[in-house]
């Protein structure tokens, strides 16, 4: 049988290569039943189980290449340490990518923050720090622990009165999670079944979970007004007299002692207020952990 060369594998199909190999064998061996059908067999063998396998190495050059076959081996292989969500099929390039980082930075906080922005896609859900004052005396170690988020607002302490702790909690406002029936109980204990699944596995050993910070967040918008700087007031000023019987008005030009040249055109101006600025500690939905 002759050799089949490179440049003729690279060029036909797999469809012809049936007929190709047939065309192999010797004259004598081409009227005899058996070979034939050995090398047919043999040709449906390779197209049967070849030609995928080798489309898929061709196409493991590039994640967005593969299918999803591929790439859920991929992710298994992977190790199942890392929980997997519900992820969409052309997202799933990007869960291998996520997933290599995972394990290439798995004693530091990347993992869970990767997962809370791929898992909860849409909503603000965040990992906060939790932080302890320095005065061990006055506050010992447990009895009074403050959010990163919420280190400005402590009466009579500076940021600067306390240190970071190995502890953490995650926060989400409620109008995040609400439903079409508003806040309920079945949205949040969903919430957080769906923290324990995913995020849960993805905390260091030496990071203590807090469990999660609930609150309410508005934003009212509301236009500032800015007064327009003038060279000169107009003042009217109002003259009765004794012929006519309608008063007349004389306006006077009154100047003022400092002008200005250049131009100060008044634009809007948007801000935040902040109107939860006291921690809401005694609403039942302000959950605490410690």
């Amino acid at each position: 049988m002759r050799k089949l060369s490179d440049q003729q594998g690279e060029n036909m199909a797999f469809g012809d290569f049936r007929k190709w190999l047939s065309g192999q064998l010797t004259k004598a061996r081409q009227k005899e039943t058996a070979w034939v059908d050995l090398a047919s067999a043999i040709a449906e063998s390779i197209e049967t189980h070849v030609e995928s396998y080798i489309e898929k190495l061709k196409a493991r050059s590039s994640l967005y290449e593969m299918d999803k076959e591929s790439l859920l081996e991929d992710i298994r292989e992977l190790r199942k340490i890392f929980p997997l969500g519900e992820v969409a099929d052309e997202d799933l390039p990007h869960v291998v990518m996520q997933r290599k980082d995972e394990i290439h930075f798995k004693k530091t906080i990347y993992p869970l923050i990767s997962t809370l922005a791929r898992e909860f896609k849409g909503l603000r859900v965040k990992w906060e720090r939790i932080y302890a004052p320095v005065d061990q005396e006055r506050f010992p170690y447990g009895t009074f622990l403050v959010p990163e988020s919420e280190l400005e607002l402590q009466n009579g302490l500076n940021p600067s009165d306390f240190f970071l702790t190995s502890r953490g909690a995650i926060r989400i406002p409620l109008n995040d999670i609400a439903g079409e029936d508003g806040i309920t109980e079945e949205a949040i204990r969903a919430f957080e079944a769906k923290i324990r699944r995913v995020v849960h596995p993805l905390i260091p050993l030496r990071i203590v979970l807090d469990g999660q910070l609930y609150s309410i967040e508005f934003e009212v918008m509301d236009m500032v007004e800015i007064p327009h700087y003038s060279d000169h007031v107009t003042v009217g000023k109002q003259v009765a007299t004794d012929i006519e019987s309608t008063p007349s008005y004389k306006q006077d030009f009154v100047r003022t002692g400092t002008t200005t040249q250049e131009e100060r055109p008044v634009s809007p101006m948007y801000g935040t207020p902040r109107m939860d600025a006291i921690p809401l500690d005694a609403i039942s939905i302000d959950r605490r952990y410690y």
